[in-house]
């Protein structure tokens, strides 16, 4: 699906809320990655263009105001996990929920990567594959309102009861 479509997908609520559907303009993406932005994928770009400026989902983080506190963070929680997981350069986490589970896409996977994901306290062997692509991410996030990282509680006792509780009740 395009990213075309990505207002079409949010429930009418949230798109007569205009805080949650504001994108950043190409100029403002530029000046942030310091005029780099071939580097990111297309599909990465046209979200932040579209509707990437606000939380359109409760409790992620994904607007450029926040992306530099995700690699720090992602970081200090892979250090912690038993094996231990690492992050290379072309890992880019894009969005992070509540400071303990994040994604990330890389870098040279072209313009609409694979999505993987990770969370504290699961103890997880490696980095799981969410989606198969970045706009199936949005899509499936948008589209169904679907929780994407509760896949990554399915070998956990804990949070996962806690967590699908939370969701379900708010």
């Amino acid at each position: 699906m395009s990213l075309n479509n990505l207002l079409s997908l949010l429930p009418v609520s949230k798109t007569n809320n205009s805080e949650l559907t504001e994108g950043y303009l190409l100029s403002e993406i530029e000046s942030y990655f310091d005029k780099k932005i071939n580097i990111l994928p297309k599909t990465y770009v046209d979200f932040l263009i579209k509707i990437g400026k606000e939380s359109f989902c409760l409790n992620y983080y994904y607007s450029l105001n926040k992306l530099e506190l995700f690699r720090d963070s992602a970081e200090r929680l892979t250090k912690n996990n038993i094996p231990q997981l690492h992050l290379d350069h072309n890992d880019f986490i894009f969005i992070m929920n509540e400071g303990y589970i994040f994604a990330y896409f890389k870098l040279n996977e072209g313009d609409d990567p694979a999505v993987y994901g990770f969370a504290e306290g699961v103890n997880q062997q490696n980095f799981e594959k969410l989606t198969a692509s970045l706009s199936e991410f949005f899509e499936r996030i948008l589209k169904t309102d679907e929780d994407l990282f509760d896949n990554l509680f399915k070998s956990s006792d804990w949070p996962s009861h806690v967590y699908k509780r939370q969701q379900k009740n708010p």
